[in-house]
């Protein structure tokens, strides 16, 4: 098994491991697997996935809001499932990350107002171009 990443749900008491690896044996023919095992005291996940079809980034962003449900779950006497909410603060503070890269300039404009003035300042230029064909 490839260990790509290996974390810790020890945050809220709980301790366990998440391991993260290409399929192996018999999960080599699914895109995702998530092997769970509740211990005395503590869980383990396996993220087993297929990085021609999963990215490493998403089988680590399951792994962590797998994570934080678990946690939820594990601490709060009395909940529902329709309670758990999976962002965790990974997921928080990669949106953040990506979000901060290159954030653009605010318009305070209306769409077809900005096309309007674009397709004057550059007439011979393609205005939209969208998967089914392009507009000038």
């Amino acid at each position: 098994m490839a260990r790509h990443y290996i974390r810790c749900l020890q945050d809220s008491g709980i301790s366990g491991q998440v391991i993260l690896g290409a399929p192996a044996g018999p999960h080599s023919g699914f895109r995702l697997v998530l092997d769970c095992f509740l211990l005395c005291g503590h869980v383990k996940l396996r993220v087993w996935y297929d990085p021609s079809r999963v990215s490493h980034i998403q089988a680590k962003a399951i792994s962590h809001q797998f994570d934080r449900s678990v946690q939820q779950l594990f601490t709060q006497d009395e909940s529902f499932l329709a309670d758990v909410t999976p962002q965790s603060t990974w997921d928080i503070e990669q949106a953040t990350a990506w979000n901060n890269e290159d954030i653009p300039e605010v318009v305070d404009d209306c769409v077809h107002y900005v096309v309007t003035r674009q397709a004057q300042e550059r007439p011979n230029e393609v205005t939209i171009d969208t998967w089914d064909g392009t507009f000038t």
